[in-house]
């Protein structure tokens, strides 16, 4: 970068020679916009930190916004061409963008990442209804909440009435996606349950 003398020496069979100078300018031209790799567009989380992840050209740092505010400090690019840092999210809609910049100047904004934070827990299940089947079966029925994003229901069982789900025993082991469940409790006796929902932003219910 910056400005050069190119000399040209030009000679004939005889010797006879002609020099010709260029005064050439190198500028240093602004880097392309970067591409963000994670976290991917369009997922709702209640995780409240994502790791952004990007590529950008090589000698440059980067700088990252959300929802066109500043978020955090500059970062170098490392020699691979690859960015990451943690971003901390606001609650509801973020859209995540990264510049890099140079000695020239500045790069265009990246195209936007789109992450959603949702904390909110969920309305709990209504309805809930147990009744004994053939072969020591129990069968629980619930409804789902009004106005509810289910992703499924975790349902737990202990042998005497709770509200704190982290005293009883959780039933199933992938999340149930209908509304309703068979279990056969390990022996006779009176048992309690209670189904909790997880929205898609992974919250549960109390």
């Amino acid at each position: 970068e910056g400005t050069h003398l190119l000399t040209i020496n030009a000679y004939d069979t005889l010797d006879n020679y002609k020099r010709v100078n260029f005064v050439i300018n190198v500028v240093l031209a602004r880097p392309e916009a970067p591409v963000i790799n994670e976290p991917e567009d369009g997922i709702v989380t209640n995780k409240r930190q994502v790791i952004v992840i990007g590529q950008a050209a090589k000698n440059t740092y980067i700088e990252i916004y959300n929802n066109d505010l500043i978020a955090g400090n500059f970062m170098d690019v490392d020699g691979q061409g690859y960015f990451r840092t943690p971003l901390t999210l606001n609650e509801g809609q973020n859209r995540i963008q990264a510049t890099a910049s140079n000695q020239a100047g500045e790069s265009l904004r990246s195209p936007a990442v789109t992450v959603t934070l949702d904390t909110r827990l969920p309305d709990v299940p209504g309805a809930v209804s147990a009744k004994a089947q053939a072969g020591g079966v129990i069968r629980i029925d619930w409804q789902k909440p009004m106005d509810a994003t289910a992703y499924g229901y975790n349902l737990y069982r202990y042998t005497t009435a709770f509200s704190d789900v982290l005293k009883a025993e959780k039933v199933n082991i992938n999340a149930i996606r209908v509304n309703r469940f068979d279990d056969v409790p390990p022996q006779d006796g009176t048992w309690y349950y209670r189904v909790t929902l997880v929205d898609t932003a992974g919250n549960e219910s109390e």
